[in-house]
């Protein structure tokens, strides 16, 4: 069986809401009912739990969306990694390619996957916090002149733009937060710490 075999996996799920197909896709991994049920509400925020054999997260995707669900569901479980999304979450191309610039797939472990997914995800919204500070300063050039419609409408969706950055970077530093309180034998605890104390730095 492949739950048997030793080997890394990333089962990436794109579900447009939780059915009983998606139960019944999950019945060989033998999850928990509690977690199953959490995956279920979808209700809250971030979240950091730890249930019998399975680790449960719930955090943001990049700042900028147009997705109804604003959070991504992963669960680690043996060496399978699950990620649960409505919508597009983070091509495939790029997590094989950030793995392998540190050694490739062979030398990856699941501590090594979960972290890969994370930290794209961080580097998402530094690249947009980027991108909005030069819009903003390109913005501010046209101050002494009279702002048309067009931008003030850019304005108000720069600000919006601003809100949902604020917003995403205080979610990912309460994951930081649970992350490196978390005790599982599932994740390399040491990995784990460092990486979540470099990345708060960052944010």
């Amino acid at each position: 069986s492949w739950l048997g075999d030793g080997i890394v996996r990333l089962l990436d799920i794109d579900y447009p809401d939780f059915t009983k197909e998606l139960r019944e896709v999950l019945v060989p991994l033998n999850l928990d009912g509690a977690l199953l049920d959490k995956m279920e509400s979808q209700d809250g925020g971030v979240c950091v739990e730890t249930f019998s054999h399975a680790l449960f997260l719930r955090f943001p995707r990049p700042a900028i969306h147009d997705f109804k669900d604003p959070y991504i569901t992963v669960i680690c479980v043996r060496e399978t990694l699950i990620v649960l999304h409505n919508g597009m979450h983070l091509p495939p191309d790029q997590i094989l390619a950030r793995i392998d610039r540190f050694g490739g797939i062979g030398t990856t472990t699941i501590t090594d996957l979960l972290l890969h997914i994370l930290l794209l995800g961080i580097n998402r919204d530094i690249e947009l916090y980027q991108q909005t500070r030069q819009m903003i300063a390109e913005l501010s050039n046209d101050f002494d002149q009279r702002l048309t419609a067009n931008e003030l409408d850019e304005i108000q969706h720069l600000t919006n733009q601003v809100s949902c950055l604020q917003s995403t970077t205080e979610d990912r530093l309460i994951l930081m937060g649970g992350l490196l309180t978390l005790k599982s034998p599932l994740v390399e605890l040491n990995e784990v710490r460092l990486y979540c104390k470099e990345a708060m730095n960052d944010l």
